[in-house]
């Protein structure tokens, strides 16, 4: 899977500290490429960055110029960081066949690109709870992965990811659930699978029941 992550920030902090560091995860699965401004461009660690002028959210320059990046990547998942990378890729998204994934780090009081996004990550119940957006529930189905390649499923949600009676074939090696709250019914997990998850206060006893 190829994963492109976008940030045009002018200074590296914190947001892009998490950036750094979520990639060097990434790219022990994924084929990941970064593109950021020239300013921060050095500050990253990671194997495959693109650098480029830091452009207005409104640049028509920059817009052309970031899609052709993208295009050329032929990624299939985008992941913004902020409120500008989500506008820009949410004008390009309809010329472009990929999925985007948003991550609000901070409160906002104009939530309109996130909810655009396919799926968003927010970096606290503070900021989830500035966004209005749905949460995650899968009812009744079967989780099966192509059997080539890393097989893993990472489930995400901002606000509560409830699963019901969902079946995961053999194959799958490694789940990943995320969200401020996770409600499982009738679920097991695959004999001798890795299962990490991650919610806002844990499991019951710092356990979660199979």
């Amino acid at each position: 899977m190829k994963v492109i992550h976008l940030i045009l920030s002018d200074v590296y902090a914190g947001m892009e500290q998490y950036v750094n560091e979520l990639i060097a995860e990434q790219e022990k699965e994924c084929d990941v490429i970064l593109i950021c401004t020239e300013n921060i461009s050095k500050k990253f660690k990671n194997k495959n960055v693109v650098s480029i002028k830091d452009y207005s959210r409104n640049s028509p320059i920059g817009l052309f110029r970031i899609y052709f990046l993208i295009k050329k990547q032929k990624a299939s998942l985008i992941h913004t960081h902020g409120s500008k990378t989500a506008s820009i890729v949410n004008i390009l998204k309809r010329f472009l066949n990929i999925k985007h994934v948003a991550s609000a780090h901070g409160i906002k009081k104009k939530d309109k690109p996130f909810l655009k996004a396919d799926r968003l990550i927010c970096a606290s119940i503070n900021v989830q709870k500035s966004i209005n957006r749905h949460s995650i529930v899968i009812n009744n189905s079967d989780m099966k992965t192509s059997g080539r390649g890393s097989d893993f499923v990472h489930l995400l949600a901002y606000n509560e990811l409830a699963v019901n009676n969902l079946a995961f074939s053999e194959q799958i090696k490694q789940i990943t659930m995320e969200a401020m709250t996770i409600n499982l019914y009738n679920l097991n997990f695959p004999n001798g699978s890795m299962v990490k998850l991650n919610s806002q206060y844990g499991g019951v006893d710092g356990k979660y029941p199979n």
